[in-house]
């Protein structure tokens, strides 16, 4: 009998402990530059034995074991080839609502939500009785009504934002704005010594985007989620958003301005480059 006992032993200390996760991966920004750093994460995620259920505008450069992933198509992304190009995006920005970028950006790509939320990928995912262990997502416009997945799985959202941090991810993050000395950096190229002037811009700015975001965008967004998901048990969009339990930002410490940063804000810029 204790020979069988010390074999259980053996093979137990031989064996190494391992949590498999159920995870759902809605990278929805229809930004190519934020899915190579979105992609990098969920393809070493997968290495470690979890696995992925991605939901994204690009196709992966390659087959990854444990990621099904579910390309999402649309007219609003084969029109959108201008938005590709970073000086064609900020020139148009500045030209049309410089200090209020926010507003350009909502306006603009609203209509990926709701184009996203018809396609049979969406309608099915909807209806599915699955479960997910965690919901990634990019919690920023136009998608925020993407969060509506977590209520439906019973799911934490990690926050994966492609751009870095900013104003609506210090508001849903419980982080300070910090207006005297951060830029609103979709707005402005400002340093973070800026003048009374630049100051004051930044504030105007800063107040206007919230305004705008909590009387227009986040109505907008709330509508989507009622539209598509009509279940009467479902949280505010802005009590789902303030759910979020962790937030991945694309900032590189060294290479930004100091600030503050609550814990549950993580910078990860240059995760997606890989050691040779």
């Amino acid at each position: 009998m204790w020979k069988s006992w010390l074999l259980v032993a053996l093979v137990l200390s031989l064996s190494s402990v391992s949590f498999s996760a159920r995870m759902l991966a809605l990278l929805m920004t229809p930004g190519h530059s934020h899915h190579i750093l979105q992609f990098s994460v969920m393809k070493a995620l997968a290495a470690r034995g979890h696995h992925i259920e991605v939901y994204s505008y690009f196709q992966p450069p390659s087959h990854v074991e444990n990621i099904t992933h579910k390309l999402i198509t649309g007219a609003m992304i084969e029109q959108s080839d201008y938005m590709q190009h970073f000086e064609d995006f900020k020139r148009f920005c500045e030209e049309n609502y410089f200090g209020f970028a926010f507003k350009f950006i909502s306006e603009v790509l609203f209509g990926f939500t709701d184009e996203a939320f018809q396609h049979e990928h969406f309608q099915s995912l909807l209806k599915s009785n699955t479960t997910f262990d965690l919901v990634f997502m990019e919690a920023m416009v136009p998608m925020e009504s993407m969060a509506v997945f977590s209520h439906k799985f019973k799911a934490p959202i990690v926050n994966f934002q492609g751009i870095g941090d900013w104003i609506t991810v210090d508001w849903m993050s419980g982080n300070s704005l910090s207006v005297a000395h951060m830029p609103d950096k979709e707005s402005f190229g400002f340093t973070n010594k800026m003048s009374f002037m630049e100051r004051f811009r930044n504030a105007a700015s800063t107040t206007l985007t919230l305004l705008y975001y909590h009387t227009i965008h986040l109505p907008r967004q709330q509508e989507i989620i009622q539209k598509y998901y009509q279940d009467p048990t479902t949280p505010q969009i802005s009590e789902l958003l303030g759910n979020i339990a962790i937030t991945l930002t694309n900032d590189f410490q060294t290479l930004e301005y100091p600030r503050p940063s609550t814990p549950n804000i993580i910078p990860i810029g240059g995760s997606h480059i890989e050691t040779h």
